[in-house]
């Protein structure tokens, strides 16, 4: 895993888990008691989408 040195911190950067088949957003945890993040880049996401059928909405999952 890699390490990032900051004047005031160390971060340590770990690759995301696969997720799959997920309704939802993807999660990026912060791991500080307190503070900001900014300027973060995200790199090599693969995203997979399918369409559903307009009549399955509402019926519940298919």
């Amino acid at each position: 895993m890699p390490v990032i040195d900051f004047p005031l911190m160390t971060a340590t950067v770990q690759p995301f888990k696969v997720y799959s088949r997920r309704p939802r957003a993807y999660p990026a945890p912060v791991r500080f008691a307190s503070g900001n993040v900014s300027d973060i880049t995200f790199s090599n996401i693969n995203i997979s989408t399918r369409y559903y059928d307009p009549s399955w909405w509402g019926r519940a999952e298919p």
